[in-house]
């Protein structure tokens, strides 16, 4: 999938109207938890290619990502009986876990 296609679905499925430039910034910024979950013994992901089967799993790392703009890291939050809270302050678990 070309970067293009990414930021095409990432619009797509989260209804971001943002510049391309930080829509590929949260692109890059999932790719490099991709990588980093792949190979975890590498210290520098730049020259590493992405695994094709992973290019969903970034788009939704970065729609991830940017529905949490404005809340990172945040532990708890009420409002008129709507909760927010995260376990931890990077993706879930539940996305990480289909890296292999």
């Amino acid at each position: 999938m070309t970067t293009e296609e990414k930021l095409t679905m990432l619009r797509a499925i989260g209804g971001w109207t943002d510049d391309d430039n930080v829509l590929s910034a949260f692109l890059k910024m999932a790719r490099s938890k991709i990588l980093a979950r792949c190979y975890p013994y590498e210290s520098d992901y730049s020259e590493l290619e992405m695994p094709a089967r992973y290019d969903e799993l970034q788009v939704q790392a970065a729609n991830y990502y940017l529905n949490k703009r404005g809340a990172e890291g945040e532990t708890g939050h009420s409002e008129n009986a709507t909760q927010v809270q995260y376990s931890d302050g990077d993706l879930p678990q539940s996305l990480l876990r289909e890296i292999m």
